[in-house]
């Protein structure tokens, strides 16, 4: 995993309360729960061009990061990550774009580097697409 760092927007943060507080109409997972899907859909954004693509792709299973065992309680942390769906569902090239602390980064990197998907589809084939998706961390 690579690590690039960069200024927390006020949009982000407010998006990664909102998820922490329960901002969706799913159950927040907690670390190592299953990801529930629409969480997933509802947070995850492909980042592909859309003309790269018919169908965007649908998660089917992974969990939530599990936050470092030795972080001190009462912290919050977020991390973005970026990566690739592959056209077996699989995901690699996962990437950590911000993070408040390299913890958290592996932990999320970690979790997505396991997760499946139902791959995006163009012309009715299977196609890489990339996308990202924010994670807050409570401790």
């Amino acid at each position: 995993m690579s690590f690039v760092r960069g200024a927390l927007s006020i949009e982000r943060v407010s998006l990664a309360i909102a998820v922490a507080l329960g901002g969706c109409s799913t159950t927040v997972p907690l670390a190592g729960d299953p990801m529930p899907p629409a969480q997933v859909t509802t947070f995850m954004k492909v980042i592909t061009p859309a003309n790269q693509y018919d169908r965007p792709p649908k998660f089917l299973r992974g969990f939530a990061p599990k936050a470092p065992g030795g972080a001190e309680k009462g912290i919050w942390g977020f991390t973005e990550v970026v990566f690739y769906i592959q056209p077996d569902g699989s995901t690699n090239d996962v990437r950590i774009i911000q993070t408040t602390a390299d913890e958290f980064a592996w932990a999320a990197g970690r979790a997505v580097q396991n997760w499946k998907f139902e791959p995006a589809l163009k012309n009715g084939h299977p196609t890489r697409v990339r996308a990202r998706i924010p994670f807050t961390f409570r401790t």
